[in-house]
């Protein structure tokens, strides 16, 4: 995303990452318990930065109950310190229905490890009967409807949808080794559209530089 799209860092301490953001011009609310962190980041005169203070141990319920009330615009990001905090926001998050997607992009980890992505290949690879690996036009219909179909009620379907069109954008003619080779390339984070309303989460060493 783009400035001035929103950013929250929860648990800011005295505010570097946060202050940096606001300093390239995005709208970051800063998130920490602490009071004495709190009072060393206000005296730093940065770019637009609102900091809120929550007396409370559960740092994360506070922060999801908050972001219920708000009318967030376009692209927000929250940014966590461990990898635990983002996974509970995000869980805590799609329990009350609020769209959200984890950048967890773990070492090792591959797009064709999702499960509807493995499908997809499983059952095209039962489609190729030449030996060069080409997949027909009507082959490749059949099984991304298929799929489509099959995980219609998945969490993953658009980012399965967008794979295949991405593929099919700079693949007019399809072989399997080139579906292989696309897959051991792309990333989760390649296929967001950043123009999309909604909320990503992630830990700062990983959302740092996706901004």
């Amino acid at each position: 995303a783009k400035p001035p799209a929103a950013i929250l860092d929860i648990g800011c301490g005295t505010g570097t990452f946060a202050l940096d953001l606001a300093d390239r011009g995005y709208n970051v609310t800063a998130v920490e318990p602490a009071p004495q962190m709190l009072a060393v980041a206000a005296q730093k005169d940065h770019g637009r930065l609102g900091i809120i203070h929550y007396d409370s141990p559960y740092l994360i319920e506070g922060l999801v109950a908050q972001i219920q009330g708000e009318q967030l615009e376009g692209e927000t990001a929250l940014l966590t310190h461990k990898n635990e905090e983002a996974l509970l926001l995000y869980s805590l998050l799609r329990q009350r229905g609020i769209p959200a997607q984890l950048l967890a992009e773990q070492s090792g980890f591959q797009v064709r490890q999702i499960l509807e992505v493995a499908a997809f290949s499983h059952w095209l690879a039962k489609t190729i009967k030449a030996q060069s690996g080409s997949i027909l036009d009507e082959d490749w219909q059949k099984v991304r409807d298929h799929t489509l179909r099959h995980f219609r009620h998945s969490g993953n379907l658009e980012l399965i949808r967008r794979l295949i069109q991405s593929f099919e954008s700079v693949n007019p003619k399809k072989f399997q080794s080139n579906w292989n080779q696309y897959l051991r390339e792309i990333r989760p984070s390649d296929l967001y559209a950043p123009e999309e309303e909604r909320l990503l989460v992630a830990t700062m060493h990983k959302g740092k530089g996706k901004e």
